[in-house]
Parts: C-alpha cells; structure tokens; sequence
C-alpha cells in the first residue's frame, strides 16, 4: 500500500442495452450523462421560440441532477422544500440578508412552493436576528410538512456556507437554459414544459424508451463472461488506487470501526447517519 500497489477494482452500477447493442455504465452520474445524450440526439428543446444548443442543454441538465442530489444530501438537516424555494424562487443571497423585505421574499417562496411543493402551503416569512452577527438578520420561513407545521431558519452561516453556495453556482448553470416554458420537439411531436422539472423528467422518459437498464447490486449477479469485461480485462477495467494520507488518523479509524470497543463504532455512525447516501443492508 505504501508503494502504490494496492487497487481496488471498480465494477459499473448499470447495464444499458438497446436492440443488441449493450453498455456499462460506472454509477449514477455516467447514467444521467448518457440518457441525456440520448435525449439530445433526438430531440431538440426551444424556450422563447429559440433553440436551445446542445451543449447547453447538457449542461443545464447535469447542473439541474447535481442540483437535486445536493438537495437530497441535505434533507435530514433542512426542509428542502423551504431551502429549494429560498434558493430558486427567492434567490437569496447575502446581500438580501443585510437588507431584508420579508414580503417580497415571501412572495416568492409562496409562488415557487404552489407550482412545485402545493402541500407546503400556507408560508409566511419573519425577520429574525442573527445571534452571530448583528449586521445581518435571518429570515424565518414557515411551511407546512406532513401536516404539522416547519421552521427553517436561513442566516449567514447557512447563505455563505458552501452547500448554499454550490446550489446558487448550479441554479446559474440551469438559468442557460432561458425561462420557461419549454418545448420538446420530437419529430412531428411536441410537448410543453412548464419547468426545468418537467422538462428534464421529460426528456429522462423519452431516453429509457427502448432501453433496457440494470442496475447491479454486486459483483455476484454478474455473468463469468461479464464480470471479465466489465472488471477483470485490463483494457476495459476501472481501478482506484488505495492511498493513506495520515497513518495516524486510518489507524485510529480502523481501530473504531473494527475493534472490540463498541462506544467509538457507535459515535461514528451517531455522528455521520445524517450524510448517508446509499446504504446497503
């Protein structure tokens, strides 16, 4: 491992197969690129009447499923709901934190929210204060979850934190797209779109049809024949190099996970529940 040996083969997550023509594709992000290519090669999308060219549609595509994912990431700690409509309805920034109209914001939040999340209504959005920083303030916006009522505070640490920021850079990507609606043109069909939501769940449609996708759980639901092509053949295989880059921390990490103290194992899992992703049982 010190001298760079260790690799640790990357089988793919799906298998792509139209007709007889099949393909491996590595995990989620190698799904959405290629059934958003599909989608480009045989449809073209306008909004304002102008053709949207297709580097921009991709773009806008992938900045819209990175958009969705950090969402997700972010839904045990925020009602993503409230955060997705601050961000894209209201598209606040720091500025509006030191200078805040609490009507107009709600306004926005309350016009974002019924086209896109209705069951989160009625919102009202309060100005509250910055315990942290007196020279902001922090908008309270209150929604409606499951029937009982939420509280989702947005001040300066969540506005200048990095998740906040990388949804706005994302949200600027999507806006190469234009503004709503959206056209799908498809041979002689065509179809409207009220949104980049629809729009992108359209397109998705439209590129599975004809195909055949199989997302594998494990090396062990793959054929001899396939797990040579996809895993073993040296001129296909993906392989990740295994690295330590603190001695002291992996050792201290390994001890936690896998030694006979059960307190250490229990506070990891305590600490990192809310940033799972995937996981397998």
């Amino acid at each position: 491992m010190d001298r760079g040996y260790l690799y640790i083969a990357q089988p793919p997550l799906y298998k792509v197969q139209k007709g007889k023509s099949e393909r491996y594709l590595k995990d989620d992000d190698a799904l959405e690129r290629y059934l958003i290519d599909e989608s480009i090669r045989t449809a073209t999308v306008r909004s304002g009447g102008r053709v949207v060219e297709n580097e921009v549609l991709r773009a806008s595509c992938l900045a819209y499923y990175g958009y969705r994912r950090l969402l997700d990431r972010m839904r045990r700690r925020i009602d993503v709901n409230a955060l997705d409509a601050i961000v894209r309805g209201a598209r606040v920034a720091h500025a509006d934190l030191v200078v805040v109209t609490p009507d107009v914001v709600a306004d926005k939040v309350r016009a974002h929210l019924t086209r896109h999340a209705p069951t989160c209504l009625p919102v009202t959005v309060d100005v509250g204060e910055d315990a942290s920083n007196a020279s902001v303030h922090t908008l309270l916006v209150r929604t409606v979850h499951n029937g009982a009522p939420v509280e989702t505070r947005i001040g300066h640490t969540l506005v200048d934190g990095p998740e906040y920021q990388e949804l706005l850079r994302l949200l600027s990507r999507m806006d190469l797209l234009g503004a709503a609606p959206f056209v799908i043109e498809k041979g002689q069909n065509t179809l409207e779109c009220a949104s980049i939501d629809e729009l992108v769940t359209r397109l998705d449609e439209e590129a599975r049809k004809g195909h055949t996708i199989q997302r594998y759980k494990g090396l062990g639901e793959m054929n001899p024949d396939q797990l040579w092509e996809t895993t073993m053949n040296p001129s296909h295989r993906t392989l990740l190099q295994v690295k330590i880059e603190d001695a002291v921390e992996a050792d201290q990490t390994f001890t936690d996970l896998m030694g006979d103290e059960v307190e250490p194992r229990k506070e990891f899992i305590e600490k990192a529940a809310l940033d799972v992703v995937n996981l397998d049982v």
